[in-house]
């Protein structure tokens, strides 16, 4: 559940504008809005009339931007910041937002949104993501109702009892929904770059996508590839670049063992060459996998936050590694 601890952070006024549009992403012309229409946030005034905000209220802008990328409109997000901060829970705050209806739990949203993917339904499906952005953690929803239902769209498909078009409805809406979500956040354009897509000859592309959007939720650039990404000239692309990771995903035996031939490239490469990681369904279903894939880090089965943990921890251990052998020399 998305909790908003805003105790923790300072409440000196230290910051101006323009460095909490570059913590937040949210631009001044909004942050304006937003004070003069909601009285959030709460900026101090020096002598001169320029806005001075605390830790604190970045926090809270931080907070509310998140809820709004995921689709909540902003009148919605400080009602509940206000709700919250008189002590009610989240529980209890959100049916006076939705009409008095009780939040359900995460398998009941899985079972809803399914629901709603069969019966071709986007307006339900967005109202149903809408209600659990605006309480729950971008990660959360995803990990717990969203990639769970897709999983068992996927079966249902596999096993006959639905067909092509209502598959595709599926995916097609949740691949832009996630995509709308990495494209709201901020870039850094200081961060180390990770290159992801799916392995050659790969279509299924879900948890490539979710551990792209994990990764750029932490603060680091990712460039997605999409499917099926051929080896042509992409130790071209690479060494143009010169990204800290290269991640590849694949569901089927045939698309992880088409990413052989491209960890035998990346080690070709001159140095600094980037980390090669993959991950996918493929390597869940068939461990043995794993061991067939050269020079490659194994970022895990479906679990794309352990997935985009994992990549984190090898990216900063490399980028590490490469700043003191640079001392060294």
């Amino acid at each position: 559940m998305a909790e908003l601890d805003l105790s923790r952070y300072s409440t000196v006024p230290l910051f101006n504008t323009k460095a909490v549009v570059q913590e937040t992403g949210v631009s001044a012309a909004t942050l304006r809005a937003w004070e003069r229409r909601y009285g959030v946030p709460e900026p101090d005034r020096t002598g001169s009339n320029y806005r001075l905000y605390s830790e604190r209220e970045i926090a809270l802008v931080r907070w509310l931007k998140e809820r709004v990328d995921a689709g909540v409109n902003i009148s919605q997000a400080v009602e509940l910041y206000r709700r919250m901060a008189d002590g009610e829970s989240v529980k209890t705050s959100l049916p006076m937002m939705t009409g008095g209806h009780q939040i359900p739990s995460f398998l009941e949203s899985r079972k809803r949104l399914i629901e709603a993917f069969l019966h071709f339904d986007e307006r339900e499906a967005e109202r149903i993501l809408n209600e659990l952005f605006a309480i729950y953690t971008i990660e959360d929803v995803l990990s717990e109702v969203i990639h769970p239902a897709m999983v068992t769209i996927g079966e249902l498909w596999h096993n006959g009892e639905i067909g092509i078009p209502t598959e595709h409805f599926a995916s097609a809406y949740v691949e832009r929904k996630i995509m709308a979500l990495i494209n709201a956040q901020p870039t850094n354009h200081d961060a180390p770059l990770i290159v992801s897509g799916c392995a050659p000859h790969e279509q299924h592309e879900l948890g490539i996508l979710l551990v792209s959007l994990f990764l750029r939720r932490t603060g680091l650039r990712v460039l997605y590839l999409g499917q099926n990404v051929p080896l042509v000239d992409l130790q071209a692309t690479l060494e143009t670049l010169r990204p800290a990771m290269l991640a590849l995903s694949a569901s089927t035996e045939e698309s992880a063992l088409a990413l052989v031939q491209i960890g035998e490239m990346v080690m070709e490469m001159p140095l600094p060459r980037p980390l090669f990681a993959f991950g996918g369904r493929a390597f869940q279903q068939s461990p043995h996998l794993v061991d067939q894939i050269p020079y490659g880090i194994h970022l895990g089965g479906e679990d794309a936050q352990v997935a985009a943990r994992t990549a984190l921890r090898h990216i900063r251990r490399h980028l590490y590694d490469r700043e003191s052998e640079g001392r060294a020399s």
